[in-house]
């Protein structure tokens, strides 16, 4: 497992929220935390409207759905 601070990984989409889940918990092999979300966006802007925490595992940032708006 990492050591270290904790910074953002690679975002992977997935075709549903049940595949963001797993995979979100699968990365936790890697990783000290990692969050499965929902994310609506601009498609031209790419300006994130709305940021849903589906499921989290292991240490994730009390601001991170703040950095995953942009904020």
């Amino acid at each position: 497992m990492k050591r270290g601070p904790l910074a953002p990984g690679k975002a992977d989409q997935s075709p549903s929220e049940n595949g963001a889940i797993k995979r979100a918990e699968a990365e936790t092999t890697r990783a000290k935390g990692a969050v499965a979300f929902r994310v609506a966006a601009d498609d031209e802007t790419g300006e994130v409207s709305e940021a849903t925490i589906l499921k989290q595992f292991g240490e994730i940032p009390d601001d991170f759905i703040d950095q995953a708006r942009g904020g």
